[in-house]
């Protein structure tokens, strides 16, 4: 079991950094990934996903499958109402710059909330 948390800069949600993986890890270890990504992928008015993380295979050439657990910063519109008004409030959370390191403590706190969010729901017991 794999589980990749990918919190990069990627407003338009063209999931680059996974792409680039799968396409390395195919090329260079005959490793091939399967993940359906729609319920990840962002509704275009409302800018929120169905679910915060995609559940794939890993198809190895000589080892039994794999199992990949992709997390995304992401909003659902289910978190609570402090964190949907920093989101109103400030648009490209929670894909703002990385340029910025010195983050205050709304800024910090929302993207802490977010993490620990996703985390219960990711591993939560009716996801086994």
């Amino acid at each position: 079991v794999i589980i990749a948390s990918d919190a990069t800069g990627d407003p338009d949600f063209n999931f680059g950094d996974l792409a680039n993986v799968m396409r390395k890890a195919r090329i260079d270890m005959g490793v091939k990934i399967n993940i359906d990504l729609e319920k990840l992928r962002q509704d275009e008015d409302s800018e929120e996903t169905e679910l915060h993380y995609a559940v794939g295979t890993i198809e190895y050439p000589d080892a039994p499958e794999g199992i990949l657990v992709y997390i995304k910063s992401s909003i659902t519109g289910d978190e609570p109402e402090d964190l949907l008004a920093y989101k109103r409030k400030n648009p490209t959370f929670p894909d703002q710059s990385t340029a910025d390191q010195f983050f205050d403590e709304a800024q910090f706190e929302s993207y802490r909330e977010l993490g620990y969010l996703i985390g219960r729901e990711v591993f939560s017991e009716n996801n086994s």
